[in-house]
């Protein structure tokens, strides 16, 4: 703990001293790693709760650590389920040469009651309910300032309604575009909260039966673009014997899943930066895979640890956001990983929008690329390394100006003090 950060501790004064960063550091967006619905908490937990730094502090779904690393003084648990949020916040806390923050996976267990909670809420109203029945209920209780926030773009009539389930919501101003209330909580609804629950469906046509965590990409139905893959999977060769699987961006792992049925000897690596994803693919191997050896599960970004030439195919249905940063960046980094990843004329198979151009980005990084299948919404694009092409240097000069972009943005990182 920084000499500073031992004399102030108002929430804001401490962020501004923080030097963060994304994670990773050339994700190629061109965002900040943190927004205004982070100081507005923090402003908001100084105004009604000054001696915070004594309180027992829980935060979700912090976003590289601009919540956690501000409140370092209380040592709060902050909980999530991105790696790349976890990871980023563990390394801007070596950079800001602070204590390692207690960070954990949503789907690890948490101990005793939380005098404050701060919740940046998530998109999606499922993971939100799962996280009022998995963190919140069970966590808190009427003494409990729960605090939550987020951009005003990303609320909905429904986080309303399912904050009302806790108690009494006390709706607050919109500042700089973001939002902030507190819920005053209520006995008697946080004991009627259930536990949570794993959705249950069974795909028909391809015999899938799945169980999934409330995280997970298209939860409940299987999505279109995966679906439009499947229907072409009978299409994909593979010459080696004993075949090197991976699927990049598992989500529930059905790609895999049936990749497998199909190589009986291939080996498989499901790959998600969600831990809920990778604990769905799981349940998914074990329920459709019974006793198949040879599946392994990686929490990560993406294939950047895998080692180079030792994969034969990559299946990909690359999401458009990372948390709540929409764009193709994660795309252009998958696609780099796998061609690092692959063997010489090993196989990327990529379903994407039609409208996304994925052909041309493709091109200029392997060189070999077709078409196996489209309809007017998807695509279906083979990718076919060869070691003897040296990739198009556009490729690599547009992560480059993403790179210089992020050098431009950090030097105006430190956010304001004031409203």
């Amino acid at each position: 703990m920084t000499a500073g950060l031992q004399a102030d501790n108002t929430t804001l004064a401490q962020l501004a001293r923080l030097q963060l960063s994304r994670f990773p550091d050339n994700d190629g967006s061109e965002l900040l790693p943190y927004d205004a619905a982070d100081s507005y908490l923090l402003e908001q937990l100084q105004l009604l709760l000054p001696d915070w730094p004594q309180r027992r502090i829980l935060v979700i779904n912090d976003q590289f650590g601009a919540l956690t690393l501000s409140l370092t003084v209380a040592q709060p648990t902050s909980v999530t389920d991105s790696f790349l949020a976890q990871q980023g916040c563990l390394a801007n806390a070596r950079i800001n040469s602070l204590a390692t923050p207690a960070v954990q996976s949503v789907l690890q267990p948490l101990e005793g009651r939380y005098d404050v909670v701060l919740w940046r809420l998530p998109k999606s109203l499922a993971y939100m309910q799962d996280q009022i029945q998995r963190l919140i209920a069970p966590h808190s209780d009427e003494q409990t300032l729960l605090l939550a926030g987020g951009m005003v773009k990303h609320w909905a009539n429904g986080h309303f309604a399912q904050l009302a389930s806790l108690g009494d919501v006390q709706k607050g101003l919109a500042v700089r575009k973001a939002r902030v209330v507190q819920i005053v909580l209520q006995q008697e609804k946080l004991a009627a909260i259930p536990e949570p629950t794993l959705q249950e469906y069974t795909v028909a046509d391809y015999g899938v039966y799945l169980r999934e965590y409330a995280n997970v990409f298209s939860q409940g139905h299987l999505d279109i673009g995966s679906r439009f893959l499947l229907e072409n999977l009978h299409r994909l060769t593979i010459k080696a014997v004993q075949p090197v699987i991976a699927d990049l961006g598992c989500g529930n792992g059905i790609l895999g899943v049936l990749a497998g049925r199909r190589f009986a000897e291939a080996e498989l690596h499901f790959y998600d930066e969600s831990f809920m994803a990778l604990a769905t693919a799981g349940l998914s191997t074990e329920a459709n895979l019974p006793g198949r050896e040879h599946c392994h599960f990686h929490a990560g970004d993406g294939l950047a640890e895998v080692t180079p030439g030792s994969v034969d195919v990559v299946l990909n249905n690359p999401p458009f956001h990372q948390l709540q940063v929409v764009g193709d960046h994660i795309a252009r980094r998958m696609f780099a990983q796998a061609h690092q990843a692959l063997r010489d004329q090993g196989v990327l198979w990529v379903v994407a929008n039609r409208h996304l151009g994925y052909h041309q980005r493709l091109q200029q990084l392997f060189g070999n690329v077709r078409q196996i299948a489209g309809n007017p919404k998807f695509v279906l694009l083979e990718a076919v390394k060869d070691n003897s092409y040296v990739p198009s240097r556009r490729f690599v000069e547009h992560d480059k100006g993403h790179k210089g972009q992020q050098q431009r943005n950090r030097q105006h990182r430190r956010p304001a003090a004031k409203r």
